[in-house]
């Protein structure tokens, strides 16, 4: 009895690669919500992700900067001069890491910092004339990656790829889904 069990057991749960709960190592994964090709969406995102990132590496170290220090200049070349808070909020990080970002781009001397006339205990952050060059010659090579990454997708692709993703993740992020990630864990609990 127990045997039998145990196979009924195994042959119910999930596929799982060497990779974890996305996919085998080749890329493949089975099951329902499978896209087309075998893959998993969130594999191939995760795998994008990854690739992306370590493209960026070194890209970004190209420059004498880490992925998170160009996204920073990014957002703060963007937005004009914002607080710590606001900053990491934008850049998607703690504020405790963006302490130390900040901390580091201030002695590089790329970013500084300036108290707000109007609320003099809040504390701008701004690129210097260093950090705009810094940025864009950064950002330059960044567009080269993304262009190359996007290679023969038309503007129209391009712009559904882009529509796409931001319907994605604001799903992902909606506070419903935090009901739905909560329940799932429960279940995978019990189930357990």
């Amino acid at each position: 009895m127990k045997g039998k069990l145990a196979a009924r057991s195994a042959a119910q749960a999930p596929k799982r690669g060497p990779r974890g709960p996305y996919g085998s190592a080749s890329g493949t994964a089975s099951g329902a919500a499978s896209g087309p090709g075998g893959t998993r969406s969130a594999y191939a995102v995760g795998r994008l992700e990854r690739a992306l990132r370590r493209q960026m590496s070194a890209v970004t170290a190209a420059a004498g900067l880490t992925v998170a220090q160009y996204t920073v200049l990014s957002v703060l070349r963007a937005r004009g001069q914002l607080s710590n808070a606001q900053l990491a909020q934008r850049a998607l990080v703690s504020p405790q890491a963006m302490n130390e970002i900040i901390q580091e781009l201030t002695r590089k001397e790329i970013v500084q910092r300036q108290l707000d006339p109007a609320h003099r205990r809040i504390v701008r952050l701004m690129l210097t004339p260093l950090g705009v060059r810094r940025f864009a010659s950064c950002d330059a090579a960044v567009r080269r990656l993304e262009r190359h990454m996007l290679r023969g997708f038309s503007e129209r692709e391009r712009g559904e790829l882009q529509r796409m993703l931001r319907l994605c993740t604001q799903r992902l992020e909606a506070p419903a889904n935090l009901r739905l990630t909560a329940a799932a864990s429960r279940t995978t609990v019990q189930g357990s």
